[in-house]
């Protein structure tokens, strides 16, 4: 992003821009008049759960320090402020065509930017018959290893390449080796990108519920919802603001 390390304000006095979801570390936004998709959506960094905002409150304020978290657009030290009184209807799950998930076998950037950080539903996948512990003297299996690591596990799509899901801390009843070779879906969540560890589409899944799973009513505690984006995120392109602001979107476009 041009603005990367700047201090930004995005336009929300004549938007509809609205909480999407929310992690322990911060919260989803979406500007309601370009979702779905459209570069709509960012990431707001809070740092430790976000105070005085809940899903479906309207903004009246929001700004930060635009910047890039391993690959995903991200707004840090942010100041934000919900309008009292005012709520929205967040915008529902886009379901994304093999044709926006895939390009030949690799997954479809340029497609798929326009969707990052909002909420996206993967129709079906199968989960590799061989991800799975790798037996002793055998090199690891890479994206075994960085399921261990960071909890993301994978899907192949019928369009040739792969996704990923993390419903580890979420949705920790399904267990993704266990039911490796098994067709999934449909899967929903927030759209996160990894750079680090060899460029990554991630479906943060936020309750049970998205993996088509019964939500545990056992307890009066709040889901945490998704987790923040992982240690492994670039800007979008605000359609929220002013030519002196983020841009056109709430997100800028990756090279």
């Amino acid at each position: 992003s041009p603005l990367f390390g700047e201090f930004v304000t995005i336009r929300t006095a004549d938007r509809d821009v609205v909480v999407t979801a929310l992690t322990t570390k911060g919260f989803w936004a979406s500007d309601l008049g370009d979702a779905p998709g459209n570069y709509s959506g960012m990431f707001v960094y809070t740092f430790n759960k976000p105070d005085g905002v809940r899903v479906g409150d309207r903004l009246g304020l929001l700004g930060g320090g635009s910047q890039e978290y391993v690959g995903a657009t991200q707004l840090s030290f942010p100041l934000y402020e919900a309008v009292e009184g005012e709520t929205l209807e967040p915008p529902a799950a886009s379901e994304l065509s093999d044709d926006t998930l895939c390009s030949g076998n690799r997954p479809n950037n340029e497609a798929l930017e326009a969707y990052e950080s909002s909420l996206v539903t993967v129709l079906e996948g199968t989960i590799p018959a061989d991800f799975k512990e790798t037996p002793p003297g055998i090199d690891s299996d890479q994206d075994y290893a960085q399921f261990l690591e960071y909890g993301q596990w994978p899907i192949e799509l019928p369009g040739g390449c792969r996704v990923y899901v993390v419903s580890n801390a979420t949705a920790p009843e399904f267990d993704p080796v266990a039911n490796a070779g098994e067709t999934v879906g449909p899967i929903t969540g927030m759209l996160s990108y990894v750079r680090a560890g060899g460029h990554k589409w991630m479906v943060l899944a936020r309750g049970p519920e998205d993996l088509g799973l019964e939500a545990d009513t056992s307890t009066d505690e709040a889901p945490a919802g998704p987790p923040w984006p992982l240690p492994i995120h670039t800007p979008h392109s605000p359609q929220l603001c002013d030519h002196d602001h983020i841009g056109d979107h709430l997100s800028p476009r990756k090279d």
